[in-house]
């Protein structure tokens, strides 16, 4: 009896364990995503006054996308009325646009800038 109560309290501890470590990982890989999102967003030409220029998106996707917000941005050369992308350190570490590969030649690191228009449909 005093064996398998060892036994069990040794499983306890080690499915304890488990989910501390797991634990850990995610806060790793979150402290990861934040660390190199903001080093992106600093050298994104794109990230202007906490949004992104690069996605124009209209304003009926208000409720489909809940990091939307109106455009802030001055320079931003729309003219119908349209919301943009809230930027934090997270959405810019997940973003395609910036591209941290040395290799790839420098003309293809800054190409012209251009608006993305996503339109959503009314299902």
């Amino acid at each position: 009896m005093v064996t398998a109560i060892q036994q069990l309290s040794q499983r306890v501890e080690k499915l304890e364990k488990m989910s501390d470590q797991e634990l850990l990982t995610i806060v790793e890989i979150l402290s990861n995503l934040n660390f190199f999102g903001e080093l992106k967003k600093e050298s994104c030409e794109y990230a202007q006054n906490g949004q992104c220029s690069y996605f124009v998106l209209h304003p009926e996707v208000k409720n489909k996308i809940p990091i939307l917000a109106d455009c802030r941005i001055e320079e931003c050369e729309e003219e119908f009325i349209h919301k943009h992308l809230e930027l934090s350190n997270i959405t810019c570490s997940l973003c395609q646009r910036t591209i941290a590969d040395s290799s790839i030649p420098l003309e293809l690191l800054n190409p012209k800038k251009c608006s993305q228009r996503i339109e959503i449909q009314e299902e």
